[in-house]
């Protein structure tokens, strides 16, 4: 199920947009939008707008011109269409926006995917919509309405791989045509300010290649790019259970306004399993040939890391999952159905990252191979701010107490969170991800979870109180 919060009448309310219909039972697959009042949402909803038969990705966002609310935005073959939002309601009339060429051209068999096309740069937030193509990225600005039909290409071919037709398994290989399966990789978008000089920059990664485009301060970029540099990390030891998991992360991890990269490269062998972090510190735009720091964290579980500041010093600190996951462990993990995993917290220090976890948090997960869905025990949340003091505070849900617990973070303290629960909340049953986002516009992040749809409850909002 796909849920999320949009303000659509800029009343300082998030509205709840709720996808429904199951297209494997050939049910029509609509978005429901249902208004939030002071009151909370009402059980019916309030607009309902169905996918066009050739819709691959959607997104939400403003245009303007078009509307007094937030578009909902096709993409389709043949172009970018859109419904759009007249005090609080959506027309059931689908307008052309683009006739933009897309590599996103062949509908998924499960409905549209939602992808994320608006992005906002700048102090003022402007929006701009970003779509792929297979040589260029377009970028859409629509306080501009003319870059609806010409819009900014800049030149980013993507990458492509083709699978092994030999094979009757694994990912690239297409089971009903028996074919090989054409992989692309879409670039992972990032506006920040790149070199120092506070205007935001376009930076693009492709596997391993980044990509930076100047940013000119109007929402537009220059049409060449300032650096292009592939990091070539990713060759290297292929041997193991799992060849290594490649990942790479932008963010300012020393706290200078210029962004750095952080890249995760996680393997799995038969006794043993290690993720390597490899830092580049970036120095007046440009990155070093080689690493500034390499860490090596054994028995981890691969790359699924966060980056975020905790203790308020303006720099990015690590939080890794760890957990004993070699070959021989993970048929043990297997057969007992559970997993024993830590959250180790990696603070910057000194110019460089602790190799040893400041804070370690311990937990357990439970899993039912016959239904991944079901995953039981306690999990651990960093990523929000529940009072509005700026800091991250600290989450727990654990399924066996039906509890959710909070500990308040503490800025420039070494033990980061409160060491006494400030609020324990109940629920007789806890799915194992959890939201946290500011739901009612008061600058404090409330809690959101939901239901698979055989459960009676679907959605559970637990809003913080000042």
């Amino acid at each position: 199920m796909d849920s999320y919060f949009r303000d659509i009448n800029n009343d300082g309310l998030k509205d709840l947009f709720l996808v429904t219909g199951d297209p494997a039972k050939k049910e029509i697959r609509q978005l429901n939008i249902y208004l939030q009042s002071k009151g909370g949402f009402s059980n019916q909803a309030d607009s309902k707008v169905q996918f066009p038969a050739d819709a691959v990705v959607y997104d939400v966002g403003p245009l303007s011109g078009n509307g007094g609310g937030p578009a909902i935005v096709f993409l389709a073959a043949k172009g970018l269409f859109f419904y759009e939002c007249q005090q609080g309601v959506y027309n059931q009339t689908l307008k052309k926006l683009s006739d933009v060429s897309s590599i996103y051209v062949v509908p998924p068999k499960n409905a549209p995917i939602r992808a994320k096309l608006f992005f906002f740069i700048g102090q003022a937030k402007v929006p701009i919509l970003c779509i792929p193509g297979h040589n260029q990225l377009f970028i859409i600005d629509p306080s501009r309405s003319p870059s609806y039909e010409c819009p900014l290409a800049l030149p980013l071919p993507v990458m492509t791989s083709l699978g092994s037709g030999e094979e009757n398994n694994g990912e690239d290989y297409d089971p009903v045509t028996l074919s090989q399966r054409l992989v692309i990789r879409v670039p992972k978008l990032h506006f920040l300010c790149f070199d120092g000089d506070t205007k935001e920059d376009l930076i693009a990664v492709v596997k391993d290649r980044i990509t930076v485009f100047k940013g000119l301060g109007d929402g537009l970029f220059q049409k060449e790019p300032v650096l292009s540099t592939n990091l070539d990390l990713s060759s290297g030891d292929e041997s193991g259970f799992i060849k290594p998991n490649f990942r790479v992360h932008i963010a300012d991890a020393n706290g200078d306004g210029q962004q750095d990269v952080l890249v995760t490269n996680a393997s799995m062998k038969t006794q043993n399993s290690s993720t390597k972090v490899y830092l580049f510190i970036n120095k007046n735009g440009l990155l070093p040939d080689s690493p500034n720091q390499v860490i090596l964290f054994a028995n981890t579980m691969g790359n699924n890391f966060d980056f975020q500041d905790l203790n308020g010093d303006g720099c990015v600190d690590l939080v890794i999952p760890g957990a004993n996951m070699s070959l021989f462990q993970f048929l043990k993990i297997l057969i007992s159905q559970k997993l024993d995993y830590t959250k180790n917290i990696h603070l910057w220090q000194n110019g460089q990252y602790s190799k040893k976890p400041d804070i370690q948090l311990e937990a357990q997960a439970r899993f039912n191979l016959e239904n991944p869905e079901d995953l039981q025990g306690a999990f651990f949340y960093m990523e929000g701010d529940v009072n509005g003091d700026h800091v991250p505070d600290l989450l727990k849900s654990d399924s066996d107490s039906g509890k959710i617990t909070i500990r308040l973070g503490q800025s420039g303290s070494a033990k980061l969170f409160d060491s006494q629960v400030s609020e324990s909340l109940e629920e007789k049953r806890l799915p194992s991800e959890i939201d946290l986002l500011d739901v009612n516009g008061d600058f404090c992040d409330d809690i959101v979870y939901r239901y698979g749809v055989k459960f009676p409850k679907q959605m559970v909002i637990w809003i913080t109180v000042k």
